[in-house]
């Protein structure tokens, strides 16, 4: 586990060297022991695949290298739990993205092996971000792994299915965005309307049931 300061009052927590879901575990339970322990000072933090921001409001005096060296003592004594194994959230999909085209290309796999392909793992949600509730999930097919678009496109709409390099997720609002658009789905994954906005959180399970 490493780590370095990043300007006067934040520091990021290296505690993996590659995406897996190891490192998934990692991020959960470093996040979790915050939570229930934050840290003098702590402001925000954010949890990332491989790494951990903190930033923090004041000091108290103590040098940020000191906290960031007891911080590091502290969680290299923690276990890593399972990750949780709750039934996959099934997310009904059309594919009928503007980019099916363009990834049967790349990847020489024809419109129904995409869908075929896209459907049959199930996904984790490594991480949020980028829009509120936008779910990166690990576990795409390498054969379906796409370079993003050249030039993003200036709005996509909320619902769109994408593939962004080896990554896949949903859009969660009408948004900029340069992922291949494969599909949509009419599941709002974020609407602020509800008592809980967020339909996914980090960690859980994901289904694309085609339509």
């Amino acid at each position: 586990m490493k780590w370095k300061l990043v300007g006067r009052d934040a520091l990021i927590v290296y505690f993996a060297d590659k995406i897996s879901d190891e490192s998934l575990a990692w991020s959960l339970a470093l996040a979790a022991d915050i939570e229930r322990n934050p840290p003098a000072g702590l402001k925000d933090f954010i949890p990332a695949y491989t790494s951990l921001f903190l930033q923090f409001g004041s000091h108290d005096g103590e040098p940020l290298e000191k906290r960031a060296k007891q911080l590091v003592a502290r969680w290299q004594k923690i276990a890593p739990p399972a990750l949780p194994d709750a039934p996959a959230t099934e997310i009904p999909a059309t594919y009928d993205g503007e980019d099916l085209a363009r990834v049967a290309e790349h990847t020489g796999v024809s419109r129904d092996e995409i869908v075929s392909l896209h459907t049959a793992p199930i996904y984790r949600v490594a991480l949020i971000g980028f829009t509120p509730g936008f779910p990166y999930l690990s576990g795409l097919d390498k054969r379906l792994h796409t370079p993003r678009l050249a030039k993003p496109r200036v709005k996509v709409n909320a619902g769109a299915i994408g593939i962004g390099g080896a990554q896949t997720g949903m859009y969660t609002v009408d948004s900029p965005g340069g992922w291949n658009i494969i599909g949509r789905t009419e599941i709002r994954v974020y609407d602020p309307s509800r008592e809980n906005p967020f339909l996914l959180k980090q960690g859980d399970k994901v289904k694309f049931v085609p339509l």
